[in-house]
């Protein structure tokens, strides 16, 4: 081969090994890029709640353990341990409750709250004389799901933040509601369950590692002798986690919810 001709090839090869230089850095700039944006731009800013909470000591004593916020909703809410002093069935309480006292953090929390209004068949979203956990009820909703997909719980004077993983029903029964401390493997059974009866499918990784927050509500939406309730999962979110919108889909179930929400019903033993 001619003197000209090699170098030409060597040339060649040379642009052809910048060019793949070049897009790897320029893919790795992007990659970097987005990184910053969603540091810079979270899709959940967090919102100190720890001196919302001490002004509601006063009014609630010792009873405030944390401070609930859900995106999408007007829940905003002090959470109260539940005790006899505490009258949970009035209705115009400004909080949500837990059964535990304990303010440590727990692997698996639990918050409940009442739905008196928000019970139909077709929940409605943008009431905003609801109260309680009545909004809780918006993320029955695919699109509602898809755009909202935070939980803050502040406690012990931290604030943190959770990602939705898991949104279905429960029998009643089923609801374990006093423990907040799991074995890893009770919490890697009741994760695989929460998934299973989820009717959306979330791209969150999720495991018995992680601390978990479930929000409970009274639901009829299957009638009012189905003893059902309306749960969400959400697990909190790891150190240096990018806080950003994240994958959802609907799940197989999810075509029985509409079905139901269109009256043609469907047998609540099947959820």
């Amino acid at each position: 081969m001619k003197k000209g001709k090699k170098q030409k090839l060597k040339l060649k090869k040379y642009k052809r090994f910048l060019g793949v230089i070049i897009l790897i850095v320029a893919i790795l700039l992007l990659i970097l890029l987005h990184f910053l944006w969603n540091v810079i731009n979270p899709a959940y800013k967090i919102e100190d709640r720890i001196g919302k909470m001490e002004e509601k000591q006063e009014i609630y004593k010792e009873d405030v353990v944390g401070w609930l916020r859900v995106e999408g909703t007007n829940i905003d809410y002090p959470v109260i341990y539940n005790t006899a002093e505490v009258n949970m069935d009035q209705l115009d309480y400004d909080f949500v409750w837990t059964n535990s006292d304990d303010e440590q953090l727990g692997n698996r929390e639990l918050i409940l709250g009442h739905n008196v209004l928000n019970v139909s068949k077709q929940p409605i979203i943008t009431d905003k004389t609801h109260t309680r956990f009545e909004q809780l009820m918006s993320f029955i909703y695919y699109d509602f799901a898809k755009e909202n997909q935070y939980i803050q719980y502040s406690i012990n004077g931290e604030n943190y933040l959770y990602k939705i993983f898991a949104v279905g029903f429960i029998k009643n029964k089923d609801m374990q509601y006093y423990d907040k401390f799991y074995t890893k493997k009770k919490l890697k059974d009741y994760i695989e369950q929460a998934k299973k009866d989820s009717f959306y499918q979330y791209k969150v990784d999720v495991s018995e590692e992680d601390d978990i927050l479930s929000l409970v509500t009274c639901t009829r939406f299957y009638g009012y002798e189905a003893n059902i309730d309306f749960k969400i999962d959400a697990r909190r979110v790891r150190k240096y986690e990018n806080i950003m919108k994240y994958g959802v889909a609907e799940s197989k179930k999810y075509g029985k919810i509409k079905e139901e929400m269109k009256g043609e019903g469907v047998d609540h033993e099947e959820v």
